[in-house]
């Protein structure tokens, strides 16, 4: 299982960042064209997500992508899963990883 990414409570840095493979895990997805948004949930309602927004491509070829957190999204401590959904040029939409999540864990802030 993959490592979880670690912020604390109210932090807006580190940026989150990932490489986007395939269902192979060798593969990396091609991201010219792409728009990709950074999705992320809490574990207890995985169902309503407390972030969508816009990511950032950092190397399309490499599927290198980037999310910036923005003030509020890391406001709650506890753990959460997270995703990347990625709307292709031909308006095709595929969701990494491809079978599970993003583990991310926003610890709480001290005092």
């Amino acid at each position: 299982m993959r490592e979880p990414f670690v912020i604390k409570q109210g932090d807006t840095s580190p940026s989150m960042a990932d490489t986007l493979y395939h269902p192979d895990g060798v593969t990396v997805e091609n991201l010219t064209g792409a728009i990709v948004k950074f999705v992320m949930a809490s574990e207890d309602n995985i169902g309503t997500a407390k972030v969508k927004a816009n990511a950032v491509v950092v190397d399309a070829t490499a599927g290198e992508v980037r999310y910036d957190w923005a003030t509020g999204d890391t406001d709650t401590f506890g753990g959460f899963v997270a995703e990347w959904e990625v709307t292709r040029a031909d308006g095709s939409i595929e969701t990494f990883p491809n079978g599970g999540y993003v583990p991310i864990a926003i610890i709480q802030q001290a005092g």
